[in-house]
């Protein structure tokens, strides 16, 4: 809100062009008003998925925008890296699901861990591992607790970001159910999802906020808060690993498609050109 506020200012003492990046739009107060006055001033706006540009939407018309998406490193996300993680955390002859987040009500995570009571029914050589700390944390490693999960749910704390592309890599699914939160919060877009298929692990995900442009293949996206629709997807790939390793090859290629520095870039100049 401030820098944009600030770049107008600098609009209109400079007469030059004022471009926007928007990763998320508060409706709310006077942030509300601010924002109105922000986006409806702004030469060209990009955000950073549809859904962030929808909200937008709903408040101002805008001269001109359009979607555009972060690049990704696919140096550093990639399929095939060695590890020691799986010998290190004895999984060496267990399916894994991961998910990764702050453990905060929008990330949903209690409907994953009540998921997993019937995925492990399902097969109990099924192993969660969830990376992340968060207020939450405690009351989740409770909920484990209760559901007699101890063993297949290990919170692994925060992982460093240079670790990450390797527990992606020992992931057979990634799962990220999150939620719309009680004050209305949630994904912008989900980085995390297209983290996961640059690895070429696929994702099973919940249908919110701008998730949908980040995985590509809508057919495993989940209503949120539902843990029965959760277990049939993951089980869905767990089962099936010719399908696994389809969706993760098409994830990847949609990463390539879409995520790449260079192809972002030849979005790009058009529009700054025009001015």
């Amino acid at each position: 809100t401030e820098p944009g506020l600030i770049a107008l200012a600098v609009k209109i003492l400079t007469k030059k062009p004022f471009f926007i990046t928007v990763r998320k739009i508060n409706n709310k107060g006077w942030l509300k008003f601010i924002n109105k006055i922000v986006l409806s001033n702004a030469d060209h706006i990009f955000f950073n998925s549809s859904f962030t540009k929808n909200s937008a939407l709903k408040i101002t018309k805008m001269k001109s925008f359009s979607v555009l998406y972060n690049s990704l490193d696919l140096s550093k996300f990639k399929p095939g890296l060695k590890s020691n993680l799986k010998k290190d955390l004895k999984l060496n002859n267990k399916k894994i699901l991961f998910a990764m987040g702050l453990l905060v009500e929008k990330k949903g995570f209690e409907y994953l861990i009540t998921a997993m009571k019937d995925i492990v029914k399902a097969d109990k050589n099924i192993v969660l591992l969830i990376a992340g700390h968060g207020v939450l944390e405690s009351k989740l490693k409770k909920l484990t607790s209760k559901l007699n999960l101890n063993k297949n749910i290990i919170f692994l704390g925060n992982v460093s970001a240079d670790k990450t592309p390797y527990y992606f890599n020992i992931a057979d699914v990634f799962v990220l159910p999150s939620i719309v939160d009680i004050k209305g919060e949630t994904e912008t877009f989900g980085v995390v999802v297209i983290e996961s298929l640059a690895c070429g692990t696929p994702v099973v995900a919940s249908d919110v906020g701008g998730v949908r442009d980040a995985i590509g293949n809508t057919k495993f996206l989940v209503p949120q808060k539902n843990p029965k629709e959760i277990t049939r997807k993951v089980l869905e790939l767990i089962k099936d690993k010719t399908l696994r390793e389809k969706v993760g090859e098409e994830g990847r290629k949609y990463v390539e498609e879409n995520f790449l520095w260079s192809s972002i870039r030849k979005k790009l100049l058009p529009i700054y050109k025009k001015y």
